[in-house]
């Protein structure tokens, strides 16, 4: 089947966004309804001649349908590298890096864009934060992929940070990790140690008490995300 329209790039990262945000853990079986319809949607985006992977995707859609567990997770895997280089793709020549505004009061504003952030996870999620708290992890942690480990370093609040996240890791089987640092100051976030974010206001405040930014780390990444590594090394595992 071949369509001849165009379509618009913002259209097909939201379609890529959806997709990322909704595909199935890789450890299962993609043979049943849901799956299949997955599968073809990404493929029917994958194939548009515009972006230039329609022998990539072929491959991997034919892979990750096989009933051999191997080819079926190499499959699956290079389909999630292949929606996500097209959302990168696309990005840097529309959108450019992720930045949010926020007014003061605008606080779904902020929640809505740090829970689109959390939801592209799919093995690695650090979030930094020195008052980090129990609201965290009832308000944000929901949106998680259960493939996603979460890392959470804070300074204050560790008690009760720990505790939610005990519980909630427990009842959803998402494994968590709450560790306290001496010393923090910014707010950052680290997805799948591809993407970093900094946050003006404490993830749990954003908007409430005054105006704020969650502003993409671009041309920095690689040394901010090494810093905040090094910090989680050096902090105390809390028990």
């Amino acid at each position: 089947m071949s369509l001849s329209a165009k379509i618009e790039p913002h259209d097909i990262i939201m379609e890529v966004e959806d997709l990322i945000r909704t595909m199935p853990a890789l450890d299962i079986s993609w043979h049943d309804e849901e799956c299949v319809d997955w599968l073809g949607r990404a493929k029917a985006i994958l194939m548009l001649q515009q972006l230039g992977v329609s022998f990539e995707a072929t491959l991997a859609v034919n892979s990750a349908s096989s009933s051999t567990f191997k080819t079926s997770w190499d499959g699956k895997t290079s389909l999630r590298i292949l929606l996500s280089q097209v959302r990168h793709s696309l990005r840097m020549h529309t959108m450019g890096p992720l930045s949010i505004a926020v007014s003061k009061g605008m606080v779904f504003d902020y929640f809505d864009g740090l829970k689109k952030i959390i939801q592209e996870a799919r093995t690695d999620l650090l979030v930094i934060d020195p008052y980090m708290d129990a609201d965290f992890v009832s308000t944000y942690l929901p949106f998680v992929s259960k493939s996603t480990k979460v890392r959470l370093l804070a300074s204050k609040h560790i008690s009760s940070l720990r505790a939610a996240a005990s519980l909630f890791g427990e009842q959803h089987q998402i494994g968590i990790e709450v560790r306290k640092a001496a010393s923090l100051h910014d707010r950052f976030i680290f997805v799948d140690s591809k993407r970093g974010f900094q946050s003006g206001a404490s993830f749990h405040q954003g908007g409430m008490k005054s105006p704020t930014t969650l502003t993409e780390i671009t041309d920095t990444f690689s040394a901010v995300q090494a810093i905040y590594e090094g910090s989680w090394g050096g902090s105390t595992v809390v028990t």
